[in-house]
């Protein structure tokens, strides 16, 4: 159910894009017109022409050489949400929305993507899609180089155009998957102020944003000035409420924690001497077999055994069902105890959302204009995760500890191997630190300056302008475990005296689901703050416009030069950069910087116009070359071609090479942040990673980096 509720003061208000054209080319055509009279005075455009997104070079008709989809300004506030992935992410080129909803496990958070709005064409990743604000690159707010879309201000935005094909040509890396270009309303004369709401058929999730757009001309309308505050806030829907999602990630680790299969310290017990403990407690079935026993032995809270993960046998005697844990279940097969994690997961992710835009344009002369513009984002994100679980070898328990030793039935089945004498190997799922809570704090802002003129006595329009943008983060994780301080306390050497009390000794029973005291909560748990800081710094310069006329038309080009610099800085809490994370593994410091130069050039060429089945033909040719700092150069380039035989039947075709140059995270990114996934298992991943299986298998050939 959603609402949305507008009130406008304005002197004059331009006629809203109600089209959502797909890829019919009269429908584009159709919606790029009204698009381009939205945006009308955007940078570029002579009188009477437009810019289409795709091409460098103005012109008076808006027919592209690819297929452009255009979602206009009401369809976008039909959606009542305040992040722009679930608008955009309906279109059938995009994968669904990006960053509302948190399935993954709790590497996932140690990044960068937490309440993030991403754009994903063709689902293969955000970072090798390009979003552009009026045609100019935008700051990013993580080192992959991907756009969150909650900087751009949703309540300013005339229409969204959208391109699925490789434009590195026409704007340079990052455009593999295609280019999403949002347009602004440039022309605001009066108040606005909107709000708009939803909530799930559950009664539960509620959305709601407010916001108000203020623009006016000034200097006998030499100047005109917009301006947008915006307020956004999203709700969280739990797993735990949702019975199709409360049940998937199911983790076999009970809370009541079990000594691993070959976590024995040496060789397994035997299971006639786990079948002898277990034929004293009622209702179990001995396990099948002779020789080794190849499962997993935990202890319920009431100190007897039970099996688990011990081959194809049932669970035996586990005891804790009751005891409250969120999700605890037996598998279906019977063979395991497991946590499901969906439980612990949203559904939707809670949001906050706070956007300033402001832009100003003013005529200095009939030639020169300068214009100005500044964004700001502060949003806030919190994604919670199932408790902190142990894995591998990370806690070992000693066979001396007071809580194997005064186990009689335990000592029954570890003397079945009296040659064993190492460590006890704990998997535990720690239910008693409750569950690990993740938040991101963002806050990123760019400026930009540019002057826009006309050569006088010609049709060349020209365009200078530079931009500084900078992007902080504040990651908090909390519910973590330190290895380090666990395994003290499981050794009996912890000597920890501090405000909320003391852990001293054997101070915790790893078995069972004891509560921690206040003194060992307080020193085995963490705490951690992870920051990023990241700049960017562009420079760019264009003219286009006609250069002599042909039969068929003006012969039109677009050239320019770029520089683009960008950095960045992350530093993870002491805690994982140390490696003393149960919850959360470990994430390196790591920073780097990027520069990339740039020169391009753009021709339109009408070949024929008004001839029998050529009502039109027209050549689109494009080229860059890219010069990185850190691999030297890349060549781009791009060949359309659009024929009319006649009206309305219009043919097109493109040939283009795209490129996606490594972002800083690819660079110097943190060993925790792992690149997004694509496909499905066993060879999900990125196909050009020199780990994938794409590079071993049938297709090997076919794969370059």
């Amino acid at each position: 159910m959603t609402f949305t509720v507008s009130t406008r003061m304005l002197a004059s208000v331009p006629v809203g894009i109600l089209a959502l054209a797909l890829s019919a080319p009269a429908m584009a055509q159709e919606a790029q017109s009204e698009s381009a009279e939205q945006a009308a005075g955007s940078d570029g455009e002579l009188a009477g022409e437009i810019v289409v997104t795709g091409s460098l070079i103005s012109r008076r008709d808006a027919t592209s050489s690819s297929p452009i989809s255009t979602v206009g300004a009401d369809a976008l506030a039909n959606t009542a949400s305040p992040s722009l992935d679930r608008v955009i992410g309906q279109l059938p080129q995009f994968s669904g929305a990006q960053g509302a909803a948190e399935v993954g496990d709790s590497q996932a958070n140690v990044g960068f993507t937490g309440g993030q709005s991403f754009s994903d064409l063709r689902g293969l990743g955000p970072n090798r899609s390009l979003v552009l604000l009026d045609g100019r690159r935008l700051m990013s707010s993580s080192p992959d180089g991907a756009i969150d879309l909650n900087t751009i201000p949703s309540a300013l935005i005339g229409s969204v155009e959208v391109i699925t094909g490789g434009a590195s040509a026409t704007y340079g890396s990052d455009a593999v998957a295609g280019v999403v270009n949002f347009r602004l309303r440039n022309r605001l004369d009066g108040f606005e102020l909107s709000t708009k709401g939803s909530i799930t058929d559950e009664g539960d999730g509620a959305t709601y944003s407010i916001s108000g757009a203020f623009g006016s001309g000034f200097a006998d309308d030499r100047g005109r000035f917009v301006m947008a505050l915006e307020f956004a806030n999203r709700n969280t829907v739990n797993g735990a409420d949702r019975p199709f999602f409360a049940n998937i990630r199911q983790l076999a680790r009970p809370p009541e924690g079990y000594i691993a299969a070959g976590g024995f310290g040496g060789p397994a017990p035997t299971i006639a001497a786990v079948n002898a403990v277990l034929a004293t407690y009622p209702g179990t079935t001995p396990i099948a077999g002779s020789g080794a026993y190849p499962g997993a032995i935990g202890l319920n809270g009431d100190g007897t055994v039970f099996t688990t993960l011990a081959g194809t046998n049932c669970v035996q005697n586990y005891r804790g069902l009751n005891n409250g844990v969120l999700g605890l279940n037996i598998s279906a097969n019977c063979r395991q105890v497991q946590v499901a994690l969906g439980n612990y997961f949203a559904v939707q992710v809670p949001l906050k959302r706070y956007t300033a835009f402001a832009k100003v344009d003013y005529d200095l002369s009939d030639d020169i204009s300068l214009y100005s513009q500044f964004s700001y984002l502060h949003s806030e994100a919190v994604s919670q995760n199932g408790p902190t679980s142990s894995r591998g070898t990370l806690l070992q328990v000693p066979r001396t500890s007071p809580f194997v030793t005064g186990n009689a039935a335990l000592q029954q089945i570890l003397a079945s191997s009296p040659a064993t004498t190492g460590n006890l190997t704990l998997i535990k799922l720690f239910d008693v630190v409750g569950t690990r809570v993740v938040s991101f704090d963002y806050d990123v802002w760019q400026a930009q300056l540019g002057l826009k003129g006309t050569i006088p006595g010609t049709s060349l329009d020209w365009n200078i302008h530079g931009s500084y943008g900078k992007s902080q983060y504040l990651n908090t994780l909390e519910g973590d475990l330190s290895i380090s301080a666990t395994n003290a306390v499981l050794n009996g050497t912890a000597n920890y005296r501090g405000q909320a009390g003391n852990c001293i000794g054997f101070a915790f029973n790893p078995f069972g689901n004891d509560a921690l005291s206040p003194g060992c909560r307080e020193f085995m748990t963490r705490t951690h703050k992870n920051t990023n800081d990241q700049t960017q710094k562009l420079v760019e310069a264009t003219i286009q416009g006609p250069l002599f006329a042909l039969p068929a038309g003006d012969l039109k080009f677009a050239a320019g030069v770029g520089h683009r610099r960008t950095s960045f800085d992350y530093l993870p809490d002491s805690g994982l950069r140390l490696n003393d994370s149960i919850g959360f593994g470990f994430s390196g410091a790591a920073s780097g910087e990027q520069k990339v130069s740039e020169v391009f050039a753009e021709l339109l060429v009408p070949i024929f116009k008004d001839k029998p089945f050529l009502n039109e033909v027209t050549a689109n040719l494009g080229y860059r070359y890219s010069d990185y700092s850190l691999f030297g150069g890349q060549h781009t380039y791009k060949a359309d071609l659009i024929w009319r035989p006649a009206e309305p039947l219009l043919l097109r075709g493109s040939y283009s090479v795209a490129i996606r140059a490594p972002s800083l995270g690819n660079l110097f990114g943190p060993t925790s942040v792992s690149q997004l996934p694509i496909g499905v298992g066993p060879t999900a991943g990125d196909p050009c990673a020199v780990g994938s299986g794409f590079r071993t298998g049938s297709a090997a050939s076919q794969v370059q980096a």
